[in-house]
């Protein structure tokens, strides 16, 4: 095998590699982010607009595993 064919092996698979670990990486920081609502506003209140929020936020982040999910399965 000549090294220019090994060379193109190589990148091909590093970049593989590299789009994995992004994938990965934007899953962590929503799954962080959606730990982090809940702490801050997972409980429920006598304020109507807060409790608003937080069900607004929750389904947001709903979509957001959701969509993770579905490139996953892609």
């Amino acid at each position: 095998m000549n090294k220019a064919k090994l060379k193109e092996i190589f990148v091909d698979a590093f970049e593989e590699l590299e789009k994995d670990a992004l994938e990965k990486t934007k899953e962590y920081y929503v799954k962080e982010v959606a730990r982090k609502l809940y702490f801050a506003i997972g409980t429920t209140s006598g304020d109507e607009a807060h409790n608003r929020l937080r069900d607004r936020l929750f389904e947001l982040i709903r979509e957001s595993f959701d969509e993770i999910l579905e490139k996953q399965n892609d």
